[in-house]
């Protein structure tokens, strides 16, 4: 066999992997969603609207801020990005205290619906990108769903932090020079990557509910609180 057929055989045989992992995968999700119970499941859509909610805020000012920067609005434009920022600010803490809870559950618990991680490429910035790669590689070497989960948690506790103040610090610069510049993009990269942690949240917090829901109806005590 020459290298050519060598390699075309091995990225055919990893896509086979690749699609086989992916529908296992679904097919083991769509078992979990039976385990939600209904109080759950009501919890789980009222975090996941009200997470809508705030994007949809955030989206909303700094749309704002970007038409009033196009009309040369300069005072406008930082107000509407300090507008967006403040929902960030203030949302994030929430958002940081319901991961560190799943990953007081994941200590507790061996059954947990497996997650892949973060994708590295899914992100803009590159301090969030390699945070990520970090997440990754540790997921590679970690053994059990639990485990997993409970570290894609603290990975993405230290990602939501880092936006914070990656945004806050562009926010600062963006006030002194509001015309078009290397701070305006910078807060809309943040952004964009904290939309992404966010529902890479949302798709941790479902698994996590999931899986109190599974041993509660057990009756083994354990809190997501």
């Amino acid at each position: 066999m020459t290298w050519a057929v060598v390699i075309s055989v091995a990225v055919v045989s990893l896509a086979v992997v690749l699609f086989v992992a992916r529908y296992r995968h679904h097919e083991v999700v769509k078992d979990w969603e039976g385990v939600l119970s209904p109080e759950a499941a009501r919890i789980v859509a009222q975090v996941e609207a009200n997470a809508e909610m705030d994007q949809h805020m955030t989206t909303d000012a700094w749309a704002h801020a970007l038409a009033a920067q196009e009309r040369e609005e300069w005072q406008e434009a930082v107000r509407q990005l300090e507008l967006a920022y403040w929902v960030i600010e203030d949302c994030t803490p929430g958002r940081i205290e319901r991961l560190r809870s799943m990953s007081a559950v994941c200590r507790q618990v061996a059954a947990v619906l497996p997650l892949p991680p973060v994708r590295p490429s899914s992100y803009r910035l590159a301090s969030v990108r390699s945070l990520a790669g970090l997440g990754a590689l540790l997921h590679a070497v970690l053994v059990t769903p639990a485990e997993r989960l409970g570290m894609r948690a603290r990975v993405l506790v230290a990602t939501f932090r880092l936006l914070v103040w990656t945004m806050r610090r562009a926010k600062a610069l963006a006030a002194q020079r509001p015309q078009p510049g290397t701070a305006w993009a910078r807060f809309d990269a943040a952004l964009a990557d904290w939309k992404t942690a966010d529902r890479a949240h949302l798709e941790s917090y479902r698994a996590a509910m999931m899986t109190l829901s599974d041993y509660l109806r057990r009756e083994v005590p354990v809190s997501l609180g």
